[in-house]
Order: C-alpha cells, then structure tokens, then sequence
C-alpha cells in the first residue's frame, strides 16, 4: 500500500484538537450549524403540528433563528478555517474555493424556505434575507473573500435570488389575503 499524501498527514498525531487547526475549526462550525438547523427544524415542527407559539411574537422567533441560521452557515465555509488556521496545502485534499457555491446556495436555500414555508409576513421575511447577504458580506470583510474577482458576481447573485425569494412571497400572501377578504365576505353576506 502507499503511503497517503503529505496533505492528509501521514498519521493520527497531525490532528491536533487546538482552536489553531483549521479541521477542527471547520468541525465546531459545522457543528454548530446543524445544531442551528435542528433547532430551527423543532421550533418549525412544534409550530406547525403542535400548534405552540401561536399566542408568542413567533414572527420575531422565526426572524432570529433565519438569522442565526444565516450567520451559521456563513461561518461553517471551509475557508474561513484555513484564513483563521493555516496553509491550506496542509490540510484540505480539495480546493476549499469551491465551498463558496455551496454556501451560497445554502443561504439561498435558507430563504426560499423561509419565504415560501414560514409563517412570516413578507416585509419581516426580508429581514433574515437582509441579514444573510450581511452576514456573508461581513465574513468575507473579516477573512477575506477566497476569490476576489467572483465576489461582486455572488453578491448580486444572493441579492437577485433574495429579491425573486420575496416577490415569491409576496404573491403567495397577496393570494392568501385575497382569499381571507373573499370568505370575510361570503360570511358577511350570509
């Protein structure tokens, strides 16, 4: 058999669970990423099936957690790990450039979802879109973009995407405020 690459490490002591290793650093975001959307996922369950927070603000409880969401997933990107730990020869057998897509895509995924399943009325549902694109704006200010040239074409693309994720919401709740007033007056009339 031959001996892995010198990018891998050629044994177990070469990961070293220190703030200072990018792999461990990728791991806590991720970690607290999906601890994130759990969480995320149980309050959408309890609030759609059990019928909880019905009485709660819980438009600001979905505004807070499509937030904090956001600034997950824009923390969990493999590149902030090798900015904040290290070379990335050392470490990653890929390109960690190529996870950029991957977030965007996440973020994008975050609010279709929330614009088209939330309980949440359109002009509050921009908020945590607004925050997503801030968020990744900020990460890329504090650690850099790990492509300069592609970064203003991913900022528009997460701002179309944000703005077709609304008017999608829009028209959905324009629909459903129409059909509330027509059987608001079918009831009058009867």
């Amino acid at each position: 058999l031959a001996p892995p690459p010198a990018s891998l490490g050629s044994s177990s002591s070469s990961f070293s669970f220190s703030w200072r290793d990018p792999r461990m650093l990728y791991f806590a975001a991720g970690t607290q990423s999906i601890f994130g959307g759990s969480l995320f996922l149980v309050f959408l369950f309890l609030r759609l099936r059990c019928g909880w927070f019905t009485r709660l603000g819980y438009e600001l409880l979905w505004q807070s957690l499509g937030t904090y969401l956001a600034l997950s997933l824009s923390l969990a990107r493999m590149w902030n790990s090798v900015a904040i730990g290290g070379d990335e020869e050392k470490v990653w057998v890929h390109n960690p450039l190529a996870s950029e897509s991957l977030t965007i895509l996440n973020l994008q995924l975050l609010g279709v979802v929330l614009c088209s399943f939330g309980p949440i009325r359109v002009h509050l549902a921009a908020l945590p879109l607004l925050g997503a694109w801030l968020c990744y704006l900020g990460v890329n200010c504090i650690w850099g973009a790990p492509d300069i040239s592609n970064f203003p074409l991913l900022m528009a693309e997460m701002l179309l995407l944000s703005a077709l994720s609304l008017h999608g919401a829009w028209r959905s709740e324009r629909l459903a405020r129409a059909h509330w007033l027509q059987q608001h007056i079918d009831g009058q009339e009867a």
